[in-house]
């Protein structure tokens, strides 16, 4: 969980190998959760609470970019994308790939397709 100070906590402790085990599974898209890890941060609402906004700052974007390289590192063959490319959610409240595509992150890392109908 990125936290709005940048600060990244581990929810969930990872050995970060190739295989996600059943003990690293953490339910973030059904069908998906076997053969992913998820990255979350505080915010994504508006300040009431009641609609879906983009709150990502710059500490969290920092952190974030930090922890995608780190992750780009470790799992050459990763595929990233957003909740919202997988169901109709609108978390994380903004578009992933574009997100992406502004920290630098290489084309074949960033998962474009849309996988609900």
């Amino acid at each position: 969980m990125i936290h709005v100070t940048g600060i990244i906590e581990t929810l969930v402790p990872s050995n970060n190998d190739q295989v996600v085990d059943p003990w690293e599974i953490t339910n973030g898209v059904a069908g998906y959760n076997s053969i992913s890890e998820h990255i979350v941060y505080v915010g994504g609402m508006d300040k009431d609470n009641k609609a879906p906004k983009d709150t990502l700052n710059l500490n969290q974007q920092t952190a974030l970019k930090t922890e995608l390289l780190d992750q780009i590192a470790k799992h050459p063959k990763i595929l990233i994308g957003g909740h919202n490319q997988f169901d109709r959610k609108a978390c994380p409240s903004f578009d992933v790939p574009t997100l992406l595509r502004k920290f630098g992150i290489q084309e074949k890392y960033i998962n474009t397709t849309i996988y609900y109908k």
